[in-house]
């Protein structure tokens, strides 16, 4: 990441909560750090299938929060070797 990109990068090497009540919910930090300015891109790829889905339903139930984020990556696992030349 470029040094003048750095302050604007936001990562957390935590376990994310499902709970809205939890400090340690996504929802939560996007809605302590983010402004509707702001331009946000949220990667949810954490490999816990129940709890994406979760996530993804709590944010698509909030308009508010759906204002925030401008882009939205969902990482899904995939069966096989999709990119392999005989696929």
């Amino acid at each position: 990441v470029p040094k003048d990109l750095k302050p604007k990068y936001g990562y957390f090497n935590v376990p994310v909560s499902g709970d809205p009540n939890s400090g340690d919910h996504l929802w939560h930090h996007v809605r302590s750090l983010a402004q509707e300015e702001d331009y946000v891109v949220v990667k949810l790829d954490i490999d816990n299938n129940p709890l994406e889905t979760l996530l993804v339903r709590q944010l698509l139930a909030d308009p508010e929060l759906v204002n925030l984020v401008d882009e939205f990556f969902l990482g899904t696992p995939c069966l096989g070797q999709p990119l392999a030349e005989d696929a």
